[in-house]
């Protein structure tokens, strides 16, 4: 970054960058990096000699991975300019991970907290459903034994037409004659 160019002037959003999950990938320079959520989210903003070996084992990777992070970007600048830089884009975007209010445990409960309510959500659900499939069955069965009745009663109407029928030597007579 020269001294021409303020900070309000840098797009985050043009910078390069690479998806989160290759990390190993990432180039070897000098450079402010900033990290993402996938809604474009600035949740980090940091500064390294080597971006490639810095996130290898970086300090804030499972906070990163809770909150979904989906890029990496950087801006490449010299290393005397690095802590300056850094100080001045934390000030001026304020990412939440810089934050030293901000408490990993606490965000780790947050989304254990969602987690949970998803969950529980979720059972609500299979639980709907299977109330739904019930009264579904409830239908087609109330559904059969109406077809069922109806037949019933037109074997009872046909039997009342026909009392011969009852001493007849017919299969259907003893059906007849049991109605």
């Amino acid at each position: 970054m020269t001294q021409s160019i303020t900070i309000e002037q840098v797009n985050l959003l043009d910078l390069p960058s690479m998806p989160f999950r290759k990390k190993g990938k990432l180039p070897e320079l000098a450079c402010i990096y900033f990290v993402f959520c996938s809604q474009d989210s600035l949740l980090y903003i940091g500064r390294t000699v080597n971006l490639k070996n810095r996130w290898l084992h970086h300090h804030r990777y499972r906070d990163l991975v809770n909150y979904g992070t989906t890029r990496i970007a950087w801006m490449e600048v010299s290393i005397h300019e690095l802590e300056g830089i850094e100080r001045k884009m934390i000030s001026h975007f304020n990412p939440v991970l810089n934050d030293k209010s901000y408490d990993a445990a606490q965000g780790e409960q947050e989304i254990k907290d969602i987690v949970d309510t998803l969950a529980r959500h979720k059972r609500e659900i299979d639980s709907m459903t299977k109330m739904l499939a019930l009264v579904q069955e409830n239908r087609r069965l109330r559904k059969e034994n109406e077809s069922l009745k109806n037949w019933m009663n037109s074997v009872i109407a046909v039997a009342k037409l026909a009392p011969s029928a009852q001493n007849s030597s017919h299969p259907e007579s003893s059906l007849i004659a049991s109605c």
